[in-house]
Formats: structure tokens, C-alpha cells, sequence
């Protein structure tokens, strides 16, 4: 099983988002430590401040460089594997600690 995953290919002019702004790589998933889950992204919440990452000009908290995995604010998802004590396989969360991936590692006690 792969990772499909949203990188910033380049920071974007002013103005509309276009197709050189990001790339769809596939990536393996990562390898899970004591006390993390992967989760299978359901619902990926994709809103205005997720444009404001990629501003290099303004003051949002989050930036993502070229070459990063999109950071996301949120999302719902289903516990495909598990190390973590709390969190069995078939688990469904919601999360505001989020990549824009089709699985994301999340450690501890993060959602």
C-alpha cells in the first residue's frame, strides 16, 4: 500500500492556485513507532487558510516550503494500523493534526 500526497511544488504568484502549484507523490507509509496510528483520511478539510500557508509575505502561523506535505486543519479517518494503546483497527477520529494525505501517522495522544 502507497501514501498518495500533496507537496508544494512551488509558492504561487498572487492570485488563483494553479496545476504548478503542487504535486501528487506516492510515497511508502511510514513506519510506526510504540504509541502511534496511521489513519486512512476520510473527509480532508481544505479551507480559505490553507492558501495562507503558502504566502511567504503574511504572518500565518503554519508555512509550507516547497517540497512539504500540505498541512491540513483537520480531518475524519479510520485507524488502519495501530501501536497505540487507546486506538484499535477499525477506529473512526477526527483530527485537526493533518497532512493532505490519503494516510497520515499521528503520535501520542494528538487528535
Amino acid at each position: 500500500m502507497q501514501n498518495s500526497t500533496v507537496q508544494v511544488k512551488q509558492l504561487p504568484s498572487p492570485g488563483p492556485l494553479n496545476r504548478e502549484t503542487f504535486d501528487i507523490i506516492e510515497q511508502p507509509l511510514p513506519v510506526l513507532k510504540d504509541g502511534e496510528f496511521l489513519m486512512r483520511v476520510i473527509f480532508l478539510s481544505i479551507d480559505a487558510g490553507s492558501k495562507g500557508q503558502l504566502d511567504d509575505r503574511g504572518g500565518y502561523v503554519i508555512k509550507t516550503q516547497p517540497g512539504e506535505v500540505m498541512s491540513g486543519s483537520g480531518a475524519v479517518g479510520q485507524v488502519i494500523e495501530s501501536r497505540h494503546p487507546d486506538w484499535d483497527v477499525g477506529d473512526y477520529l477526527a483530527t485537526t493534526t493533518t497532512r493532505w494525505s490519503s494516510i497520515v501517522r499521528i503520535k501520542g495522544n494528538t487528535p
